[in-house]
Protein backbone atom coordinates (compact mmCIF):
# COMPACT_ATOMS: atom_id res chain seq x y z
CA UNK A 1 0.00 0.00 0.00
CA UNK A 2 1.54 3.44 -0.68
CA UNK A 3 0.33 6.87 0.27
CA UNK A 4 -1.37 9.29 -2.95
CA UNK A 5 0.35 12.32 -3.30
CA UNK A 6 -2.31 14.03 -5.64
CA UNK A 7 -5.99 14.18 -6.02
CA UNK A 8 -6.49 12.96 -2.78
CA UNK A 9 -10.11 15.12 -1.93
CA UNK A 10 -13.59 14.73 -0.98
CA UNK A 11 -16.36 14.55 -4.05
CA UNK A 12 -18.87 16.98 -3.04
CA UNK A 13 -22.33 17.81 -4.89
CA UNK A 14 -23.99 21.13 -4.95
CA UNK A 15 -24.23 22.03 -1.55
CA UNK A 16 -20.97 21.36 -0.84
CA UNK A 17 -21.59 18.38 1.21
CA UNK A 18 -19.14 15.36 0.17
CA UNK A 19 -20.68 12.30 -1.74
CA UNK A 20 -17.96 10.72 -1.86
CA UNK A 21 -13.97 10.36 -1.86
CA UNK A 22 -11.08 9.88 -3.77
CA UNK A 23 -7.69 8.40 -2.71
CA UNK A 24 -5.91 10.52 -5.10
CA UNK A 25 -2.68 8.67 -6.71
CA UNK A 26 1.01 8.65 -6.57
CA UNK A 27 3.85 7.89 -9.50
CA UNK A 28 4.19 4.14 -8.28
CA UNK A 29 3.56 0.48 -9.30
CA UNK A 30 0.95 0.01 -6.65
CA UNK A 31 -1.68 2.93 -8.31
CA UNK A 32 -1.37 0.95 -11.80
CA UNK A 33 -1.94 -2.94 -10.44
CA UNK A 34 -5.30 -2.22 -10.76
CA UNK A 35 -7.59 -3.14 -7.90
CA UNK A 36 -8.56 -6.50 -8.64
CA UNK A 37 -8.44 -8.04 -5.55
CA UNK A 38 -9.98 -5.53 -3.81
CA UNK A 39 -13.32 -6.24 -5.95
CA UNK A 40 -13.13 -9.27 -4.94
CA UNK A 41 -13.44 -8.28 -1.16
CA UNK A 42 -16.16 -6.40 -2.04
CA UNK A 43 -18.15 -8.43 -4.23
CA UNK A 44 -17.57 -6.01 -6.97
CA UNK A 45 -18.44 -7.59 -10.41
CA UNK A 46 -15.06 -7.82 -12.14
CA UNK A 47 -15.02 -7.14 -15.80
CA UNK A 48 -12.91 -5.20 -18.28
CA UNK A 49 -15.78 -3.30 -19.88
CA UNK A 50 -18.13 -2.71 -16.68
CA UNK A 51 -21.79 -1.28 -17.93
CA UNK A 52 -23.17 0.93 -15.88
CA UNK A 53 -23.41 1.86 -12.28
CA UNK A 54 -24.63 -1.85 -10.89
CA UNK A 55 -20.97 -3.18 -12.35
CA UNK A 56 -19.28 -0.54 -9.71
CA UNK A 57 -21.47 -1.41 -6.72
CA UNK A 58 -20.01 -2.87 -3.61
CA UNK A 59 -22.34 -6.39 -2.31
CA UNK A 60 -20.19 -7.19 0.82
CA UNK A 61 -18.20 -6.02 3.50
CA UNK A 62 -14.87 -8.31 4.52
CA UNK A 63 -14.42 -9.39 7.69
CA UNK A 64 -12.15 -6.47 9.78
CA UNK A 65 -13.24 -3.47 7.76
CA UNK A 66 -13.18 -0.93 10.46
CA UNK A 67 -12.92 3.06 11.32
CA UNK A 68 -10.09 3.28 13.78
CA UNK A 69 -10.75 6.33 15.93
CA UNK A 70 -9.06 8.71 18.29
CA UNK A 71 -5.56 8.38 18.12
CA UNK A 72 -2.74 11.21 18.14
CA UNK A 73 0.14 11.97 15.80
CA UNK A 74 2.85 14.87 17.91
CA UNK A 75 5.37 15.78 15.27
CA UNK A 76 8.30 14.07 13.81
CA UNK A 77 7.10 11.03 16.48
CA UNK A 78 7.32 8.09 14.51
CA UNK A 79 4.91 5.60 16.63
CA UNK A 80 2.13 8.02 16.60
CA UNK A 81 -0.55 4.94 18.51
CA UNK A 82 -0.46 3.26 21.18
CA UNK A 83 -2.08 -0.43 20.88
CA UNK A 84 -3.39 -1.14 17.92
CA UNK A 85 -3.23 -5.06 16.39
CA UNK A 86 -0.19 -5.58 14.25
CA UNK A 87 -2.18 -4.76 10.68
CA UNK A 88 -3.20 -0.97 11.81
CA UNK A 89 0.40 -0.47 13.23
CA UNK A 90 1.61 -1.18 9.95
CA UNK A 91 -0.97 0.89 8.12
CA UNK A 92 -0.33 3.68 10.56
CA UNK A 93 3.15 3.46 10.26
CA UNK A 94 2.98 3.72 6.28
CA UNK A 95 1.52 7.23 6.43
CA UNK A 96 4.96 8.55 7.75
CA UNK A 97 3.63 10.18 10.37
CA UNK A 98 6.67 11.98 11.38
CA UNK A 99 5.72 14.70 8.45
CA UNK A 100 2.40 15.36 9.91
CA UNK A 101 2.50 18.53 10.44
CA UNK A 102 0.03 21.70 10.76
CA UNK A 103 -0.79 21.89 7.15
CA UNK A 104 -4.24 21.56 5.49
CA UNK A 105 -3.22 19.15 2.77
CA UNK A 106 -2.48 16.49 5.14
CA UNK A 107 -5.92 17.07 6.81
CA UNK A 108 -7.24 13.97 4.57
CA UNK A 109 -4.59 11.13 3.47
CA UNK A 110 -5.13 7.92 1.36
CA UNK A 111 -2.96 5.32 0.22
CA UNK A 112 -4.02 2.28 -1.08
CA UNK A 113 -3.16 -0.72 -3.43
CA UNK A 114 -4.54 -3.60 -5.56
CA UNK A 115 -6.08 -5.17 -2.56
CA UNK A 116 -5.60 -2.75 0.81
CA UNK A 117 -6.53 0.89 0.93
CA UNK A 118 -6.63 3.22 4.07
CA UNK A 119 -7.59 7.13 5.15
CA UNK A 120 -6.29 8.96 7.88
CA UNK A 121 -8.81 12.12 8.12
CA UNK A 122 -8.35 15.04 10.93
CA UNK A 123 -10.52 18.18 11.52
CA UNK A 124 -14.80 17.66 12.72
CA UNK A 125 -16.12 17.97 9.13
CA UNK A 126 -13.56 15.54 7.78
CA UNK A 127 -14.54 12.97 10.42
CA UNK A 128 -18.19 13.62 9.89
CA UNK A 129 -18.05 13.16 6.05
CA UNK A 130 -15.41 10.00 6.66
CA UNK A 131 -17.99 8.33 8.93
CA UNK A 132 -20.52 9.04 6.20
CA UNK A 133 -18.75 6.70 3.56
CA UNK A 134 -17.56 4.13 6.37
CA UNK A 135 -22.04 3.78 6.68
CA UNK A 136 -22.53 3.90 3.17
CA UNK A 137 -19.74 0.96 3.22
CA UNK A 138 -21.71 -1.46 6.16
CA UNK A 139 -25.26 -0.83 3.80
CA UNK A 140 -23.44 -1.68 0.60
CA UNK A 141 -23.96 1.59 -0.78
CA UNK A 142 -20.52 2.42 -2.07
CA UNK A 143 -19.66 2.42 -5.59
CA UNK A 144 -16.09 1.53 -6.36
CA UNK A 145 -14.08 3.12 -9.85
CA UNK A 146 -10.48 3.84 -10.96
CA UNK A 147 -10.93 6.73 -13.24
CA UNK A 148 -9.88 9.93 -15.27
CA UNK A 149 -12.34 12.36 -15.62
CA UNK A 150 -16.15 12.53 -15.87
CA UNK A 151 -18.45 10.76 -13.46
CA UNK A 152 -15.47 9.66 -11.35
CA UNK A 153 -13.83 13.37 -11.41
CA UNK A 154 -10.30 11.84 -10.38
CA UNK A 155 -7.39 9.95 -11.04
CA UNK A 156 -6.68 6.72 -8.99
CA UNK A 157 -9.06 4.22 -6.16
CA UNK A 158 -12.64 6.31 -5.70
CA UNK A 159 -15.55 5.77 -3.51
CA UNK A 160 -18.88 7.72 -4.42
CA UNK A 161 -21.97 6.34 -1.84
CA UNK A 162 -24.72 4.93 -4.78
CA UNK A 163 -27.91 6.37 -3.38
CA UNK A 164 -26.61 10.24 -4.28
CA UNK A 165 -26.00 9.79 -7.99
CA UNK A 166 -28.41 11.48 -9.71
CA UNK A 167 -30.43 9.45 -12.65
CA UNK A 168 -28.62 11.56 -15.25
CA UNK A 169 -25.34 10.93 -14.31
CA UNK A 170 -26.38 7.40 -14.37
CA UNK A 171 -27.30 7.55 -17.77
CA UNK A 172 -24.15 9.19 -18.26
CA UNK A 173 -22.35 6.28 -16.50
CA UNK A 174 -24.01 4.22 -18.82
CA UNK A 175 -23.75 6.18 -22.09
CA UNK A 176 -19.55 6.51 -21.52
CA UNK A 177 -19.05 2.59 -20.77
CA UNK A 178 -21.11 1.89 -24.36
CA UNK A 179 -18.98 3.73 -26.15
CA UNK A 180 -15.91 2.86 -24.05
CA UNK A 181 -17.12 -0.78 -25.38
CA UNK A 182 -17.44 0.40 -29.06
CA UNK A 183 -13.96 1.79 -28.89
CA UNK A 184 -12.83 -1.63 -28.12
CA UNK A 185 -14.70 -3.54 -30.16
CA UNK A 186 -13.42 -1.49 -32.68
CA UNK A 187 -9.49 -1.80 -31.57
CA UNK A 188 -10.21 -5.26 -31.48
CA UNK A 189 -11.62 -5.65 -34.85
CA UNK A 190 -8.21 -4.12 -36.49
CA UNK A 191 -6.09 -7.95 -35.55
CA UNK A 192 -3.04 -5.13 -34.81
CA UNK A 193 -2.48 -6.33 -31.50
CA UNK A 194 -1.91 -10.14 -32.28
CA UNK A 195 -0.05 -8.96 -35.99
CA UNK A 196 2.00 -7.16 -33.44
CA UNK A 197 2.29 -10.12 -30.68
CA UNK A 198 3.06 -12.78 -33.53
CA UNK A 199 5.86 -10.58 -35.03
CA UNK A 200 7.73 -9.78 -31.14
CA UNK A 201 6.83 -6.40 -31.21
CA UNK A 202 7.16 -5.33 -27.55
CA UNK A 203 5.63 -2.70 -26.07
CA UNK A 204 4.40 -1.30 -22.44
CA UNK A 205 1.01 0.44 -23.72
CA UNK A 206 -1.11 0.21 -26.62
CA UNK A 207 -4.06 2.19 -25.97
CA UNK A 208 -6.98 3.04 -28.05
CA UNK A 209 -9.04 6.06 -29.16
CA UNK A 210 -11.31 6.99 -31.98
CA UNK A 211 -8.89 8.74 -34.55
CA UNK A 212 -11.86 11.61 -35.29
CA UNK A 213 -15.43 12.23 -34.65
CA UNK A 214 -16.70 10.32 -37.40
CA UNK A 215 -15.32 7.15 -34.88
CA UNK A 216 -14.88 4.63 -37.79
CA UNK A 217 -10.99 4.84 -37.73
CA UNK A 218 -8.94 3.31 -34.34
CA UNK A 219 -5.80 5.26 -33.85
CA UNK A 220 -3.12 3.47 -30.93
CA UNK A 221 -1.11 5.53 -28.24
CA UNK A 222 2.38 3.75 -28.65
CA UNK A 223 4.57 3.42 -25.96
CA UNK A 224 7.25 0.53 -27.17
CA UNK A 225 9.98 -1.11 -25.05
CA UNK A 226 13.12 -0.45 -26.94
CA UNK A 227 12.89 3.21 -27.32
CA UNK A 228 16.60 3.68 -28.52
CA UNK A 229 15.23 2.09 -31.54
CA UNK A 230 11.40 2.85 -31.55
CA UNK A 231 9.55 6.49 -31.15
CA UNK A 232 6.15 6.72 -29.04
CA UNK A 233 3.10 8.47 -29.89
CA UNK A 234 -0.14 7.81 -31.32
CA UNK A 235 -0.01 5.99 -34.55
CA UNK A 236 -2.65 4.51 -37.35
CA UNK A 237 -3.35 0.99 -37.97
CA UNK A 238 -1.45 1.55 -41.04
CA UNK A 239 2.15 2.47 -39.00
CA UNK A 240 1.59 0.11 -36.68
CA UNK A 241 1.65 -2.70 -39.39
CA UNK A 242 4.58 -0.59 -40.99
CA UNK A 243 6.48 -1.46 -37.50
CA UNK A 244 5.86 -5.14 -38.51
CA UNK A 245 7.94 -4.43 -41.13
CA UNK A 246 10.72 -2.06 -40.32
CA UNK A 247 9.44 0.83 -41.67
CA UNK A 248 7.26 3.47 -41.30
CA UNK A 249 7.54 6.65 -38.74
CA UNK A 250 7.97 4.30 -35.53
CA UNK A 251 11.45 3.09 -36.13
CA UNK A 252 13.90 5.49 -35.61
CA UNK A 253 16.43 6.34 -38.19
CA UNK A 254 19.84 4.71 -37.33
CA UNK A 255 22.54 7.41 -37.40
CA UNK A 256 25.40 7.30 -39.56
CA UNK A 257 28.36 4.77 -38.91
CA UNK A 258 31.49 6.42 -37.87
CA UNK A 259 34.03 7.59 -40.85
Amino acid sequence: MRRASHDTQWLKDETGSAVGLALGYDFCAEHEWGIKRLKEDFGVPVTATPMGLIDRKITQVPEGFLVYKNFTAKPYDKRPYDSMDKAIERTIENFKFYDYKDDPKLDLIGAWDESTFAVIVRGEENITWLYNIYRAFLGQDILFGTGKGGFLRSHGLTFVIDSLVSDEERAAVLAADEDHKRLLDAAKATGIEERLKKAGKRYYALSPRFWDDTRTEVSFWLNPMDQHLNNYGWFSVADLDAWIAGKGPIPKEKPDAPR
